[in-house]
């Protein structure tokens, strides 16, 4: 290992000492040709020096560090390039940042932490840290990232650790297409990595519709219309990260002494006391989770999926969609698999899990839309309360069941069911 990275010091300062101007120079150079085929053989089992220069391995290190030809005022020392490179090729563990602005997010929004996830505020120095814009301008040279805008916003941050594998695993798309997946369709298609999906669902949980405003109003506290994952495995080029302007604005004031517009991240208030009840649903979140989780069998996680991906889906849906996802969450986590006498079993097993009647009452009233929808029977008007109406009885649904089914385990769907209510 001593001898490996005595050549690899020797083959960097070569490089350096050649002082191409621009990264199109360098590759062209002999001492960028033997630092990449050095590292070809010396750090992964890749037999063609092709594919190697394809996947861009050497390249993703050197901008992520800085080189003599790179963009930034200062170039990365001999020595920095060295550990860089050999600490990358090395690595058995990764760690994955991903960023959720929340867009049209209350303004009493708290800031809280649950697991491996938080709601935060970011100043222009903390998203700078995680975001490292000059690292992706040697990546995107015309890319102008608008770190003064975005943390204007509030974000949810879920970070995440993962074994880097082998390297045909870290570079997984590009070395192992299977052309025969192409024509395959995800029935639960996921809109958003699992760690963010997975503290959404907890988020979920929360019972935001009852925030005490209008009918009217959204009971969303925020959307999320991107993610923007930051692995921060060397050897994997970073994604381009999406525009500030993808987000909403308002104005901030009518006109300012320079008289242009100034503008703001919309907003709105939230309310019903959500500021202080909201770190307190964090506190607990994680562990109910986990308990629901750990009680069921091997063979019934796919119910649990079935809980989240619904879930989710309808806090990502709008209008009609949103209220077809919500009464699916309940239909396919209480009703028979066989179909015959459902809604009255759903109704059953609903009004024992929460005890609750009156959100029971509102789901019956919008199961009728959602049946007339699908069978094509007319619709009367549909309005906001009953999107809320589905988004209650479906929460109700969900957080009675993750805190019931640890007290009653079951060893496969029938007899849990069972168990609630025949």
């Amino acid at each position: 290992m001593c001898l490996a990275k005595s050549e690899l010091s020797k083959l960097v300062e070569r490089l350096w000492a050649a002082a191409p101007r621009t990264e199109d120079a360098a590759r062209e150079t002999a001492e960028y040709q033997a630092l990449a085929e050095f590292c070809r053989r010396t750090f992964t089992d890749l037999r063609d020096e092709r594919v190697f220069e394809a996947a861009g391995l050497l390249l993703s290190i050197l901008r992520s560090t800085g080189s003599p030809w790179s963009k930034r005022r200062s170039g990365a020392s001999c020595e920095a390039a060295v550990a860089a490179i050999s600490n990358a090729f090395g690595l058995k563990e990764r760690s994955i940042i991903h960023l959720c602005p929340l867009d049209c997010a209350a303004r009493d929004l708290p800031n809280c932490r649950f697991g491996n996830a938080e709601i935060a505020d970011l100043s222009r120095a903390d998203l700078a840290e995680i975001i490292r814009p000059l690292a992706l301008e040697e990546h995107y040279p015309a890319l102008r990232f608008d770190v003064e805008r975005l943390c204007q916003f509030k974000w949810l941050i879920v970070r995440e650790r993962r074994e880097t594998g082998t390297l045909k695993d870290r570079l997984g798309s590009l070395l192992d297409i299977d052309l025969g997946t192409f024509d395959l369709v995800e029935p639960y298609a996921k809109t958003m990595p699992d760690a963010v999906g997975e503290a959404v669902f907890k988020l979920l949980l929360f019972p935001w519709e009852d925030n005490g405003q209008p009918h009217y109003f959204p009971w969303e506290p925020f959307s999320i219309p991107w993610v923007y994952s930051i692995d921060l495995d060397p050897l994997r080029i970073p994604a381009r990260p999406p525009s500030a302007d993808s987000l909403s604005w308002e104005p901030d004031s009518p006109f300012t002494d320079a008289d242009y517009e100034t503008e703001r991240p919309m907003a709105w208030d939230l309310g019903a006391n959500v500021e202080s009840l909201l770190p307190l649903h964090a506190a607990t979140v994680d562990e109910r989770v986990a308990k629901f989780d750990t009680a069921l069998p091997s063979d019934m996680h796919g119910y649990a999926a079935l809980a989240r991906h619904f879930l989710v889906k309808g806090f990502r849906d709008e209008g009609i969609d949103s209220l077809l996802a919500h009464v699916t969450v309940i239909d396919s986590l209480l009703g028979n698999q066989g179909g015959s006498g459902n809604i009255e079993s759903v109704d059953k097993r609903l009004r024992v899990l929460t005890g609750n009647q009156a959100v029971c009452d509102e789901f019956l009233a919008v199961y009728k839309i959602r049946s007339n929808y699908l069978h094509g029977r007319p619709v009367d008007e549909v309005l906001k309360k009953d999107l809320i109406d589905a988004r209650r009885a479906a929460r109700w649904c969900v957080s009675s069941l993750v805190d019931w089914v640890p007290l009653h385990p079951a060893p496969r769907r029938s007899r849990l069911l069972k168990a609630i209510a025949g």
